[in-house]
């Protein structure tokens, strides 16, 4: 058997503006660098981490969840840490789609059991775990070159005036990070971004 390792798991990504269960072919650790609310009903808050470029959008019942841990509000979520997993198990409708659903987060001290509503008259135990202060993101955290490169090509994809104004969003926070050379670059496919939606 030879020694070589093609890993593939950056082809099994979906092509879509947030981050998806079928994503997680292994949990996911974090930082969360950044949280907004959105304007959707169903999907009103997004969340950016610093292990993934697209914004991870969590459902009710990990908002309740998140809501429990640390209270509701999401400003003081910005710097701590969440480990993030697909749990097959999670229904959309009649059909078992899994879900994502953390396991770990930063900034409790004990596992904490919380019991949520998750469908009529039906109701289920969590279990989430404390993650050490000191835990680094996962090794799928890219390099700021990647990243800055990354943001270069989706504002070279970007085509419409939602999918923007979510770039704005998450790209503060990695602008901080980057050499002048590198916001230069991003600043440049921002504004032909801006140009071609406004076309």
């Amino acid at each position: 058997m030879s020694d070589e390792v093609i890993d593939i798991s950056n082809t099994l990504i979906a092509k879509a503006d947030q981050l998806n269960a079928v994503d997680l072919t292994q949990p996911l650790t974090g930082k969360i660098v950044n949280v907004a609310l959105n304007e959707s009903v169903e999907q009103p808050l997004s969340v950016w981490l610093d292990s993934f470029k697209q914004p991870w959008k969590p459902c009710k019942i990990v908002r309740r969840m998140l809501g429990r841990l640390w209270g509701t509000n999401a400003a003081e979520w910005k710097g701590r840490m969440v480990q993030l997993f697909n749990d097959p198990e999670v229904r959309y409708g009649p059909n078992k789609t899994g879900g994502i659903r953390i396991s770990h987060v930063s900034h409790i001290d004990k596992p904490r059991a919380i019991t949520l509503q998750v469908g009529r008259n039906k109701y289920q135990e969590f279990t989430i775990n404390p993650m050490a202060q000191k835990t680094e993101p996962s090794e799928a955290v890219k390099p700021i070159h990647e990243r800055c490169r990354d943001a270069v090509k989706c504002y070279d994809e970007c085509s419409t005036n939602e999918r923007l104004t979510s770039l704005d969003k998450h790209i503060d926070a990695l602008i901080e990070e980057c050499s002048d050379a590198q916001r230069q670059l991003i600043a440049k496919a921002r504004e032909a971004a801006i140009a071609r939606v406004a076309s």
